[in-house]
């Protein structure tokens, strides 16, 4: 803290705050700049806490000063923040801050009990010590509810967050002020307890204030008490206060939830009877979580009680949304705990509460239960509410959106379906036969003599019926013939019957063919799926319909037995309904959904979409521009584009107006949605150059948002570089020109930065470099050059990268004499050697890891053994082969016989016409590649690599060297290695090749 404001200065503070709440942006922006400016100050957060203690000044100019001094806790507190409160105005604030417990607003009081928490996450116990005692004391006061409610929510919020922190010496801490408090608390919860009994609303007509409080206080203390409990308690089994509180819960559920039911019709209170008995749910869903073993002893207790609860008529009257899906949740979970399933040898199971626990849950789920708990479920939870049917009607597009996710811990339909499948797949030999006899009687005709159901409940039962066996379809695999059901029943089902109200129907059946898709579809039955998709998808049928039928024909398209050939006749109406439900719906998430299915039919149809994709091309341009807000959706856009381009090939180019914009904004990280955009961005712009032909201005000044991705997003290095890569390839002059000494530059700092992996990648497009230009690629990554050379030497850099070092001098050395020697002179220079001696080391080196396989690639062995080869024609003096002969020759025997034909002793590695040794990538069929395979596979081509014949580089090599320093010079060579080939046996196996 630089400066220092005084005491006098709160006037001036207080009057900042007031001017910050107005409403007029003239007044407010200056005092929001002013405070900002002041959070470095000395004195400042003094003054926000005089404001807001004054409870004489406005309610929104205390708030505002409570958030900031919240705020500045954040920033400053911790002694090693830069710009740290002093710590004598921290002292003065932490016990000014401990006599706030009578604030009477309860929105500045909960705030200045979560500021009170964030101080006590850095400071308590150590640097405030009186913090604890003091909030105990305030609530054990019994004379004054406003200060003992205060407190306790203070209270609340320090636990929070003191339970939250997970070093061991923080939670041994936290573990003896558990020890200390817990039993207090616990009474202290049992007395305010005894207000939640319905009795004591008997003749009440409204609620006085005494059962708001108590409510409150109740209400702090199970979420203390939760907290205390999960976090604090190391065993919680054998802890007697513990138990005792789990008992308590048991038996206070139903009691809560009879006296929510009899509580006048006040919201408010109505809303904290349901948070207190929602808290004991979670309580009991995170002991299971945590300390499963604490709960053994009552799992069947457990239970019955949520069975109970949850799934008998008389007691659906206390149920609400929120405390049914954490009872549902709970049940799954106990079915699932991995801490009550014995060993499979039953004598191995480590734990007695394990046998405990298993033996009760046996026991209570019998196959009476166990049916009855899933005739119930399908009875009573998955049929339609009419509140989504209201919602189907108003909004159906919202209506068709599927949460997915984690959704099942909130919704109540995600949560129903999920125990509904839980429960199946953990006892599907009880199930399975129940499930095929509710589905065989809800096909046969209805006895009209018995017809409880009106048609909406009849309509509403089988649509529960059909969404269970769909959800369940991997498990009825074997036992139900879905090809059959789906030609004689459902399909006539679906065309017989155009009542209004059998939408619901027509939609499941729809729904439930693209579950059995993914487990159960014979091909033969796929055209006539096709034909009555489109039905569904006409612009007269119903969107949620439409959107359905959508989302099945993308898990027909997505299946492994799609095939084309059979989709085909079915193409041209396809797109074009698919297109049509694209421009009619509204929301985000549905024009995302349709997206999503064109992606899908692009991919795997390929080029035969293309009559087609006109319409779809030009709205793409317009719906980009509506989206502007919505980041998701332009993702959902980038991909369809993605695969459109890779579809249309060369002929993307004609998109280019719209591409290069849109590639150029979703890759400049300077705007703000680069976060959403940058990775489908960056493949559509891998895929336009793919498939671009040349390389015209805006392409080339696009690369302009490259050099900032390179430096900053480590995430997305590989597709930053398989651009660059592209960009080499396309226009190799016209690109390297502009950007050669950018790339250097930027390539030279990956290098010092990058684990292996990574600089792999990066040297392989300077290897690709090298290939296309020998002696001008060794000019653009001079400074580099010497760095490799030296790795070389030194013998310090992973085999991987070792390798491609070797791969690039061989290219020098083979293509660049001169280069070459000027490396070298440099590199003695620099450690003070002499050149020959360098070059020695070199050779070394390079046989050295041919013959230990540390360069594993064929076309980087051939590479360097064709450097070595080139060696015989570098001056005598300067190489001194005299002393190598032997390592050389017999490493160039080993290299043809890797690469060579055992029989025929031909190379292995040469490409002949019909041969390319390169595979289309990314291309969505087969039979498609890409401009830029096409310019790999060129470039291959052309490398001697492939196109020279191992043997015949050597033995032009050595004729070389003969005419270069005479015969007599080579025989002299021929005579050393004789001499070092004692057996032979060198000489004897390289005449077989050369």
């Amino acid at each position: 803290m630089n400066e220092t404001m005084s005491s006098v200065d709160v006037a001036v503070v207080l009057d900042t705050l007031s001017r910050a709440v107005s409403q007029e942006s003239s007044v407010f922006k200056p005092a929001e700049e002013c405070l900002k400016s002041w959070e470095n100050t000395q004195g400042f957060y003094s003054a926000l806490l005089a404001v807001f203690s004054n409870q004489s000044i406005a309610v929104n100019v205390r708030l505002l000063a409570v958030l900031y001094f919240k705020n500045g806790v954040d920033r400053y507190w911790r002694s090693t923040a830069p710009h740290a409160i002093p710590e004598n105005e921290k002292i003065s604030a932490k016990q000014k801050l401990l006599s706030v417990f009578s604030e009477p607003v309860s929105q500045i009081a909960t705030q200045l009990a979560v500021l009170i928490g964030k101080i006590a996450r850095i400071d308590c116990p150590r640097n405030w010590p009186t913090l604890i005692p003091t909030l105990l004391d305030g609530i054990k006061s019994p004379y004054d509810d406003l200060s003992q409610q205060r407190s306790l929510l203070m209270f609340y919020h320090v636990i929070k967050t003191l339970a939250s922190k997970r070093l061991s010496a923080d939670r041994r801490l936290f573990r003896d002020l558990t020890k200390n408090i817990f039993g207090y608390i616990f009474h202290l919860w049992k007395t305010h307890s005894v207000m939640l009994d319905a009795t004591q609303l008997q003749g009440l007509v409204s609620p006085s204030a005494k059962i708001t409080t108590e409510l409150q206080k109740n209400l702090l203390l199970i979420k203390i008490l939760r907290n205390l409990l999960v976090y604090g308690i190391e065993d919680v089994p054998t802890d007697e206060s513990a138990s005792r509180f789990l008992g308590s819960i048991l038996q206070m559920i139903p009691t809560v939830l009879e006296f929510r039911l009899a509580l006048p019709g006040v919201p408010a209170l109505q809303e904290i009877a349901e948070k207190i008995v929602c808290n004991m749910m979670k309580c009991l869903n995170d002991v299971l979580d945590n300390h499963p073993f604490s709960l053994a002893t009552s799992v069947q207790v457990i239970l019955e009680l949520l069975t109970t609860t949850a799934f008998q008529t008389s007691n659906q009257r206390l149920l609400f949304e929120r405390f049914t899906v954490l009872c549902l949740n709970l049940i799954k979970s106990i079915i699932l705990c991995d801490d009550y399933r014995p060993a499979r040898d039953v004598g191995q199971t480590k734990n007695p509460l394990t046998l405990l626990a298993s033996g009760q849950r046996s026991q209570f789920f019998s196959p009476d239960t166990v049916s009855g708990v899933m005739q119930r479920l399908v009875s009573l939870y998955l049929p339609l509410t009419p509140d989504e049917l209201s919602q189907w009607d108003e909004s159906p597009e919202e209506f068709s959106f599927d949460e997915g996710g984690e959704s099942w811990k909130f919704n109540l339909r995600s949560s129903s379906e999920v125990l509904f499948v839980t429960i199946f797949k953990e006892y599907n030999d009880i199930l399975i036969p129940i499930i095929l006899t509710m589905l065989k009687q809800s096909q046969s005709p209805p006895d009209p003599a018995n017809q409880p159901l009106t048609p909406l409940d009849a309509i509403l039962a089988k649509d529960a019926l059909y969404n269970a066996v769909g959800l369940v379809a991997h498990d009825l695999y074997d036992v139900l013939n879905f090809d059959d059901w789906f030609s004689n029943h459902l399909l006539g089902e679906i065309q017989s019957n155009s009542a209004p109200e059998f939408k619901i129907i027509r939609r499941r059946v729809i729904w439930l063919v693209g579950e059995w898709l993914q487990v159960k579809f014979s091909p033969q039955y796929r055209p006539l799926l096709y034909q009555t998709l489109l039905v569904f998808l006409r612009p007269q049928e119903d969107v949620v319909i439409r959107l359905t039928a959508a989302n099945t024909m993308k898990h027909a398209v997505d299946d492994f037995e799609f095939k084309v050939d059979q989709f085909l006749p079915f193409l041209e109406n396809s797109f074009y309904s698919l297109y049509q439900l694209l421009l009619e719906v509204c929301e985000c998430d549905s024009k995302m959904q349709v997206l999503n299915v064109f992606s899908f039919l692009i991919e795997r149809v390929g080029h035969q979409i293309r009559p087609y994709s006109t319409m779809l091309i030009n709205y793409l341009p317009s719906l980009w521009e509506e989206s502007s807000e919505h980041n998701m959706l332009r993702c959902a856009i980038l991909s369809t584009v993605v695969k459109l381009v890779e579809t249309l090939g060369p002929d993307s180019q004609l998109l280019y107006p719209f591409l290069i914009p849109v590639i150029q904004f979703s890759t400049d990280i300077n705007q703000a949605s680069h976060i959403y955009l940058l990775e489908d961005g960056l493949d559509l712009w891998h895929v336009t150059l793919q498939n671009a032909t040349s390389l015209n201005l805006e392409l080339l000044q696009m690369f302009a948002n490259m050099p900032l991705l390179l430096d900053r997003s480590s995430e997305y290095l590989r597709n930053c570089l398989q651009i660059v890569e592209c960009y080499v390839l396309l226009a190799p002059v016209q690109f390297l020109q502009t950007y050669s000494e950018t790339l250097s530059h930027t390539f030279q700092n990956l290098l010092s930065d990058l684990k292996t992996e990574g600089c792999v990648l990066v040297l392989r497009i300077v290897e690709t470099i090298f290939k296309m230009f020998h002696t001008d690629g060794c000019r653009m990554f001079q400074n580099l050059l010497p760095g490799f050379l030296g790795a070389i030497l030194q013998d310090k850099e992973h085999p991987t990268v070792m390798s491609i070092y070797i791969s690039l001098f061989s290219i020098i050395i083979i293509n660049s004499h001169d280069v070459f020697l000027q490396l070298l002179q440099h590199c003695s220079q620099k450690a003070n050697l002499k050149t020959t001696d360098v070059l020695k080391m070199f050779i070394s080196q390079v046989i050295c890891k041919i013959q230990g396989e540390m360069i594993t690639q064929p076309e980087r062995q051939k590479m360097a053994a064709m450097a070595l080869a080139t060696m015989f024609t570098y001056e005598p003096e300067f190489v001194q082969l005299g002393t190598h002969v032997y390592d050389i020759m017999s490493t160039l025997l080993q290299v043809l016989q890797d690469i060579c034909d055992p029989d025929t002793h031909t190379d292995t590695l040469i490409w002949h016409d019909k041969e390319d040794g390169l595979t289309p990538r990314n291309s969505p069929c087969e039979d498609f590649e890409s401009q830029h395979d096409i310019r790999r596979r060129d470039l291959a081509r052309n490398d001697p690599i492939h196109s020279v014949p191992f043997k015949d580089f050597i033995n032009r090599q050595f004729s070389e060297c003969q005419q270069l320093f005479g015969a007599r010079y080579f025989q002299d060579l021929m005579s050393t290695l004789c001499q070092q080939d004692t057996a032979g046996g060198l000489l004897n196996q390289l005449h077989n090749y050369l």
